[in-house]
């Protein structure tokens, strides 16, 4: 930074900053300058600065001064105006509506008394004729008085009540003439009477009677066979009041059988049922069967007659588990076998086991109204008997008689096909060649209570017809195998189960 001091004025003058007319400043514009006249690029006066040239502030900090608005930017181009669409087709005009018919034009007053228009009349029983109206007059106006009447040339009156004007009355259109009325339809010929009806021939007379032969002299009767009533069958009904748990898991197991409902024609004894007389018997039983293990278990239940396992007895089931601990699950097990017994006393017992301890032929005692619940249940009803009867001895021979008819008795009958009919106890078909196709019924002499037995085999479950009826105990068909359906007759329905051979 420069410093006078000590130095002369002759030597630093050049570098001093003056006003371009050396004087003091004041309110006129003086550019300032240095020692030697050169203009500076600013100019001062009492009421402020001048700048000149460009000056750059670029390290300044100007204060108090707002900056100023910066120019506005080019406008762009404006778009090109697009094209007007080509005026629409004007749409064509309505058609006009028809013009009303003209009133005729009204008729001139009679002539009388001419009075000049723009004159006032007075008095009464005046006579007034309009023969012309002057150019540029629109309106007459007549004023009423009393008893003003008007007088047609036709001589027709008519009284004008305060101001009429000078033209005649619109004449009223005249009224469209009425339709005719459409002609009256005919009324419908009456329609011819019917023919009347033929007489019928009379019945022609009856031919008489022949003469009855006279009848032979009888033979003398044989005597009677043994008759056997059909509805003194055989039956029995069992039960067992007591808990069964299985004893060593998978080791057969005899069914203990407590007591007995009812029994014809049976005995038990030591859980073994004998059946006295030979037949063909339906079996059906009952288990209420627990498992109180927390997994599934699994039971067998089979026949044993005369002290062997009866072939194809077997029915397996499989338990589910407990439902929680100290709640054992329960299910009801109930089959149907059918089968033939040969010779009196032939005997019947019930066999089962388990996979697994735990496994129980659950009794429940009654409670109040409910009463009790028999593990086991069994029903044996005799499906025919084949007991034969005696042939009766034949009469001697009389005189024309006839020979003495055979005793009857009440047995089985073998029978081929898949009608099946109810007038008399049957077995249809044979094991050994069963029959096929669809099931049907006959009712045609049907009696309560009479039952067949059908051996059936195909490949297909066969079509059971109208009339017959499952028991819910019953297996189902199974194919390919030699089915023995029991069918009972009651009621106009067939009640049926299946057992498979």
């Amino acid at each position: 930074m420069g410093d006078l001091t000590g130095k002369r004025i002759d030597q630093t003058y050049d570098g001093l900053i003056k006003t371009d007319d050396e004087q003091p400043i004041d309110g006129t514009r003086k550019r300032l300058q240095d020692g030697v006249g050169n203009d500076l690029p600013v100019a001062v006066y009492t009421g402020g600065m001048d700048y000149y040239g460009t000056q750059d502030f670029t390290n300044a900090t100007v204060l108090g001064i707002s900056g100023g608005t910066g120019g506005t930017g080019t406008s762009g181009t404006s778009g090109t105006s697009g094209v007007n669409g080509a005026p629409g087709t004007p749409g064509a005009s309505g058609t006009s509506g028809t013009s009303g018919s003209s009133g005729t034009s009204g008729v001139n007053g009679a002539p009388g008394s001419e009075y000049t228009l723009g004159s006032t009349q007075t008095g009464s029983n005046v006579t007034l004729e309009f023969t012309e109206v002057g150019v540029g007059v629109t309106d007459i106006v007549i004023k009423a008085g009393s008893n003003i009447t008007l007088t047609d040339n036709g001589g027709n009156e008519f009284t004008i009540a305060s101001t009429a004007t000078g033209s005649g009355t619109s004449g009223t259109s005249g009224t469209s003439g009425v339709s005719g009325t459409s002609g009256v339809n005919g009324a419908p010929g009456t329609s011819g009477t019917s023919g009347v009806n033929g007489v019928n021939g009379s019945d022609g007379t009856s031919g008489t009677s022949g003469v009855n032969g006279v009848n032979g002299t009888s033979g003398t009767s044989g005597s009677s066979g043994l008759t056997i009533d059909p509805t003194d069958g055989f039956y029995a009904a069992y039960y067992t009041d007591l808990d069964q748990p299985i004893g060593t898991p998978l080791d057969p197991q005899q069914v203990e059988i407590t007591g007995t409902t009812i029994s014809n024609g049976f005995s038990l004894a030591s859980n073994v049922i004998t059946i006295q007389n030979p037949g063909v018997y339906e079996m059906d039983v009952t288990f209420q069967v627990q498992n109180a293990n927390n997994s599934t278990a699994d039971v067998s239940f089979w026949l044993v007659f005369n002290g062997t396992a009866y072939p194809h007895s077997t029915h397996y089931r499989t338990l589910q588990p407990r439902k929680s601990s100290g709640d054992p699950s329960n299910t009801t097990i109930s089959f149907s076998f059918v089968g033939e017994s040969t010779a009196p006393n032939d005997t019947l017992e019930l066999y089962w086991t388990s996979d697994s301890a735990g496994v129980s032929l659950n009794y429940e005692a009654g409670a109040g109204s409910i009463p009790a619940a028999a593990s086991v249940y069994i029903n044996i009803g005799q499906v025919s008997n084949l007991q034969p009867s005696t042939s009766g001895t034949s009469g001697s021979s009389g005189t024309s008689g006839t020979s003495g008819t055979s005793g009857t008795g009440f047995g089985i009958f073998n029978k081929i096909g898949t009608n099946l009919e109810f007038s008399q106890h049957a077995i249809y078909n044979t094991v050994a060649a069963p029959g096929s196709g669809p099931i049907s019924l006959n009712f045609t002499g049907a009696v309560d209570g009479y039952s067949v037995v059908l051996f059936h085999q195909d490949s297909t479950v066969p079509n059971f017809g109208i009339g017959l009826r499952q028991l819910t105990n019953s297996m189902a068909y199974v194919t390919g195998r030699v089915n023995l359906i029991y069918v009972q007759y009651l009621g106009g329905t067939g009640y049926y189960t299946i057992q498979q051979y």
